[in-house]
């Protein structure tokens, strides 16, 4: 706010006063604002600016008595604003300072704060209540320093229910969506090209994910929008970008104005129907290079060159997922090219050419190229007359393949048993048994594998368990860890945390006071642990980020080929996360691990660890369940190709497993809180995998895990003593009014609901002990299922 006052006011205050200064400018642009509202509220409509500046609103759904609940005001005298200001205790060179009436022009104008994220008051937007150029007035260069208008109150609707952030163009757009309940909604202030990328990283930095750009009107040229994007791709960092592309958005002046005619829903679904960034981008780039009549080649390999020098421009680790999924596929539909497509060789044009630069081609040509004997083939009377391959001219007849294995089919039935004994082992692929119902489905790890996941979701520490438990298993395999953000003495701290289900604070205690702060079972634990970890780790190796940076997938081929012949190894599971490589990045990431590693996916296991956000079609269980269909997803001719997915529990599943069958319509944010707190206490995350198939759309089976973060390890299923959840909150049905004519009888009947929905019911049987009928944690010796300590329990599904 230093730029509100002028250089003298600022000297004149001594800098150990900076802080009241400040609370003086603030207090001093409140009291300007707080008077622009009473302007507009109060009096009648005999004042000729007071009524243009009701007959904007007006026009716009805001009827006189919910003006309170705007945060707009009107100035209708600059001279009568000053000497309200001066009695209000300013004195004249404050009031002349801030500049809030040194603009002639802001008279008759509707007014409006620009806050920060933090609520603080950084300019003042003025709109012309009749659309006169200029259309808005702002006070000083507040773009760059907010980011986006309307922060303060998008940014805690966003941490509340999370999704994108609507960004319009029109001030006055966002304050009524906002009137009218879509608080998630920003405007750029002015038309898309002033989206800088400081603005775009300034969003970054303030915790938004993903923006929805939703412009009207004349706001919607392609050019306009166009120079956005181009702002957010070269920011350092951004969100990620989407486009509303319906054509109802470029039939309407303003988007608060369709949404008061259509619903909340009917805007939801406007708001659906968007395209990425990348996408628009592609589109664009192939609009620029389309030619008049149909494709040409030239016009293809230039489309295509030009998308491979967007693509190098944009391949960091964050985005190249979007750019997979977005800007390639749209390119190559259009072009019908491969990726890696290149050109055909230019012939010389021999008649355009001088005789003498013709004599010196043919010279360089006789000089470099062996001569080739010119074959004349027959002509079509010719092919038609010969009934086989046989009655053809052995100079027609192609030379075989020795490549090929030309052998009938009769000849390959006795390698068929030979083949089968390949698979002679429980699974296909390689078994952790951690997760028993993953290798059943999968029949053991093989192939491609992409392991995805929103931030935070412990992608990392699956794999590695993955690759751990593989060679802890089987004496046959190796293992190599390839990570982007995971430090080679982290993973080995994980690792013993895991084997020796020590939490890592215990360990460091164990490390730096030689273990005797740890009991006996303790030592004895992390000792087997240090042997076991010993004895297999001769088949791992771990390249750290500072190792694994800038090289190729072909390089990690190559570490992956020695690391196979040093043990001896005839299989074994490849991990990589993440890897920077920007020649590799040319191509989508899938295409390039299946270039690179191709001829061992049949037997080895690569999983590819990346950052994506949860896949529209994954179905979300709304309580505990293991979904396994009766086909499995691994064949034995071709590598399977597996997608996994990654995430924590949302608050209906947690609300699902806390209340039973009975779900409620809204879970509390406090109640939620509640729920991750109590299970933190004893260091558990719930998890679902789904498992996806690229041969058949959808979901394939979805697995419950509990992540046991102390210790850095998964275990399927659930604990079963779910008491640690209770007591369960009261469902918000069990409030409704059952519409029973006595009110003391519904008030029992409520009452009954909710103790029951205290109570732990199950039947017991002669195979499963009974649920103890208690809340909260559960003590050692009471529970009939463990007898176990608050780290580790601990019994699962």
């Amino acid at each position: 706010m230093a730029r509100l006052v002028s250089p003298h006011i600022q000297h004149e205050v001594p800098q150990p006063h900076a802080d009241l200064r400040q609370q003086r400018v603030q207090a001093l642009l409140e009291t300007f604002f707080r008077h622009t509202r009473k302007l507009l509220q109060d009096g009648s409509n005999r004042n000729r600016v007071r009524k243009a500046a009701r007959s904007c609103l007006e026009d716009r759904g805001i009827p006189l008595d919910e003006l309170k609940r705007l945060p707009i005001g009107l100035l209708i005298d600059r001279e009568e604003m000053a000497q309200t200001l001066a009695e209000a205790g300013y004195r004249p060179e404050e009031i002349e300072a801030s500049k809030l009436i040194a603009d002639d022009r802001l008279a008759g104008r509707l007014i409006g704060p620009i806050h920060d994220s933090h609520g603080q008051i950084l300019s003042f937007w003025a709109r012309h209540p009749e659309d006169q150029p200029p259309k808005y007035l702002y006070k000083g260069r507040w773009q760059e320093a907010a980011g986006a208008f309307g922060l303060d109150v998008a940014l805690p609707a966003l941490k509340q229910r999370g999704g994108a952030l609507v960004l319009v163009g029109d001030v006055l757009d966002a304050v009524l969506l906002v009137h009218q309940g879509v608080a998630a909604v920003a405007a750029i202030g002015g038309s898309a090209r002033e989206m800088t990328s400081v603005r775009w990283q300034r969003l970054a930095e303030e915790g938004i994910r993903e923006v929805t750009l939703a412009l009207c009107g004349e706001r919607r040229s392609s050019d306009e929008i166009l120079a956005a994007l181009e702002a957010a791709f070269s920011a350092g960092s951004s969100p990620r970008v989407f486009v509303a592309i319906s054509d109802h958005l470029q039939h309407v002046g303003s988007v608060s104005h369709w949404h008061r005619a259509h619903g909340a829903d009917a805007f939801r679904e406007l708001l659906e129907y968007r395209v990425h960034a990348y996408h628009y981008k592609a589109l664009a780039l192939l609009d620029e290079h389309r030619p008049d009549g149909p494709w040409t080649g030239a016009a293809r390999f230039a489309a295509l060159d030009a998308a491979h020098a967007f693509y190098d421009s944009q391949a960091r680790a964050e985005r190249i997922n979007d750019l997979d999924r977005f800007f390639v596929p749209p390119i190559l539909k259009e072009l019908g090219l491969d990726w890696n497509a290149a050109p055909p060789a230019e012939e010389p044009d021999w008649q355009d050419m001088p005789e003498d630069e013709q004599d010196d081609t043919e010279e360089r040509a006789e000089t470099f190229s062996p001569a080739l004997p010119v074959e004349e083939l027959p002509d079509e009377e010719i092919l038609q007359e010969n009934e086989s391959l046989e009655d053809l001219p052995l100079d027609v007849q192609e030379e075989c393949d020795e490549t090929v294995d030309c052998r009938l089919l009769a000849e390959h039935l006795s390698d068929h048993s030979d083949y089968l004994g390949r698979f002679r082992e429980p699974f296909l692929g390689l078994s952790q048994q951690t997760l028993p119902a993953l290798d059943k489905l999968t029949c053991g790890l093989r192939g491609l594998v992409q392991l995805a996941g929103p931030a935070g979701a412990a992608k990392t520490a699956l794999a590695l368990q993955f690759g751990a438990d593989v060679v802890r298993n089987d004496s046959r395999t190796c293992f190599l860890l390839v990570s982007a953000n995971l430090s080679r003495q982290e993973a080995i701290s994980r690792l013993k945390c895991r084997l020796a289900r020590l939490s890592a604070k215990q360990l460091l205690r164990a490390c730096s006071s030689g273990k005797r702060r740890l009991s006996k079972a303790q030592r004895e634990s992390l000792e087997s642990a240090e042997q076991e970890l010993a004895d297999w780790s001769r088949r791992v190796m771990i390249l750290d980020p500072v190792e694994a940076a800038g090289r190729s997938l072909a390089r990690i081929r190559q570490w992956w080929d020695h690391l196979k012949a040093e043990t001896g190894c005839r299989r074994g599971v490849v991990v990589i996360e993440n890897p920077e490589n920007r020649t590799e990045h040319v191509q989508p990431r899938r295409a390039a691990l299946l270039d690179a590693f191709r001829d061992v996916l049949a037997e080895d296991a690569v999983i590819d660890v990346s950052h994506t956000e949860p896949a529209p079609f994954s179905a979300v269980a709304m309580l505990p369940c293991d979904r396994f269909p009766n086909w499995r997803l691994s064949r034995l001719s071709e590598p399977a190709e597996a997608v996994l997915l990654l995430r924590r529990w949302t608050a209906a599943e947690l609300s699902g497993l806390a209340i039973g069958d009975d779900l409620p319509e809204f879970v509390p944010h406090a109640e939620e809180q509640r729920w991750r707190a109590k299970l933190a206490e004893h260091g558990w995350i719930f998890h679902k995998l789904e498992i996806h198939d690229l041969r058949r759309p959808g979901l394939a089976a979805e697995l419950d895990l509990t992540f046991l973060y102390r210790i850095w390890g998964f275990r399927q299923g659930l604990p079963k003593c779910r008491s640690l959840l209770w007591p369960r909150p009261v469902c918000s049905r069990f409030h409704e009014n059952q519409n029973q004519p006595d009110p003391a009888e519904a008030s029992v009947e409520k009452k009954q609901a909710t103790a029951a929905a205290h109570e732990i019911r199950q039947e017991p049987n002669e195979t499963e002990p009974v649920l103890p009928k208690r809340l909260g944690q559960p003590v050692p010796g009471e529970c009939t299922f463990h007898c176990c300590g608050p780290l580790d329990c601990f019994c699962f599904d």
